[in-house]
């Protein structure tokens, strides 16, 4: 999985779109995060974490780590993100915000697990309605897939 990422993360890099990673997060970091947000995250977004912190294609960066301070609650920060989502948004504690834009745009993880894996799905929660309202990835890898070839395909 580790293997994947990086390579993800090396055809981002260079794909001449201006990137911004956040810095690579150690396993202390990532456990603190998850005992903040009450959320254990799964292995391939935890693998994320330690490769880049958080970040990506400036403008449409995922929520992350900044400066290895799992505390902080600055927007683009999976504890910022989730925290604000749930106060202003009622976004249920089993989501995990990883992606979240100002024009309603708010992607998570979803903890819920219905099938018992590892892994979670990863869901669009809709801020207008309150609720889930798309199924985007089974699992953070084949999101972080999607994303990258959605933005390297024309280049």
């Amino acid at each position: 999985m580790e293997g994947k990422l990086k390579s993800l993360l090396e055809r981002l890099n260079s794909s001449g779109e201006p990137v911004f990673w956040q810095g690579p997060t150690g396993n202390e970091a990532i456990d603190r995060v998850e005992r903040l947000l009450s959320i254990k995250l799964p292995p391939s977004f935890r693998a994320f974490l330690r490769l880049c912190g958080g970040g990506g294609v400036e403008g449409s960066e995922i929520s992350g780590i900044e400066e290895g301070d799992p505390s902080l609650e600055n927007k683009g920060t999976v504890l910022g993100d989730t925290k604000r989502c749930r106060e202003e948004f009622g976004l249920p504690s089993h989501l995990a915000v990883i992606y979240f834009s100002e024009e309603g745009v708010c992607w998570c993880l979803d903890s819920s697990n219905p099938d018992l894996s590892e892994e979670y799905r990863v869901v669009s929660f809709s801020l207008f309605s309150e609720r889930i309202d798309a199924r985007l990835a089974d699992d953070f890898l084949g999101f972080f897939s999607q994303y990258v070839e959605s933005r390297t395909s024309s280049a």
